[in-house]
């Protein structure tokens, strides 16, 4: 029986993540980054979703985002993925079945204002945290380098309140990144419990359930 669609959004900002299938690596060369770059850049004006920040690593990716209803989120995110799926397969000559992904996408429900900005340093700052480049905005498969090479795609949200220069310092500065990374192990949101606990009650709901994965849409 299909489950059915969320009635009201848990929150306005995402963090997405999506990884390859029991973590085996997706990216290799820099042409599967660029191919799937290019399709988030597709997707983003397909489906008029505002990207904030992303980040794409060898084995999977994350984004934020403010998609304008879960509907919105649900389709782009499908066609992202099952595109992507499919121009991997093509480009790596797989035949045999199964999928490139791990799963459906986690989507991380995040509180406006400073839970938001660390959630965006977070993603900005994988190359980094990972050893792959000595500054965020060096590894070049993400929007901290994007800002810095003042490319146009895909299209971003401008930074508010901070200037590029001063975002720059806050990526690269020591941080603790538990909080986020947190909200991703345990899959729940990324906020203050005085604004979980406002969202869950316009919801009907007085305690977390699955909330990190949106529901499948009905056609």
């Amino acid at each position: 029986m299909p489950r059915r669609a969320r009635k009201l959004q848990f929150g306005e900002y995402y963090h997405i993540i999506n990884r390859g299938s029991v973590r085996e690596r997706i990216f290799y060369a820099a042409v599967d980054y660029q191919i799937f770059i290019t399709l988030l850049a597709q997707a983003v004006d397909r489906f008029d979703l505002p990207l904030l920040s992303y980040c794409v690593m060898p084995n999977h990716w994350h984004m934020v985002v403010k998609p304008k209803d879960i509907a919105q989120l649900s389709k782009s995110m499908h066609w992202l993925t099952a595109t992507h799926g499919v121009r991997w397969c093509r480009m790596h000559e797989r035949k045999g079945p199964g999928p490139i992904y791990q799963g459906r996408f986690k989507a991380i429900p995040v509180e406006a204002g400073l839970h938001l900005l660390r959630a965006c340093r977070y993603v900005e700052r994988n190359g980094l945290r990972a050893q792959l480049a000595s500054r965020a905005e060096q590894w070049p498969w993400g929007s901290a380098n994007q800002r810095l090479t003042s490319r146009d795609q895909p299209r971003l949200l401008p930074l508010q309140f901070l200037t590029p220069a001063a975002w720059l310092r806050i990526l690269n500065e020591p941080v603790d990144d538990t909080g986020a990374s947190e909200a991703v192990r345990k899959n729940r949101p990324f906020a203050s419990e005085d604004w979980i606990n406002a969202r869950l009650a316009a919801m009907g709901a007085t305690r977390l359930r699955d909330r990190g994965r949106p529901r499948k849409m009905n056609n």
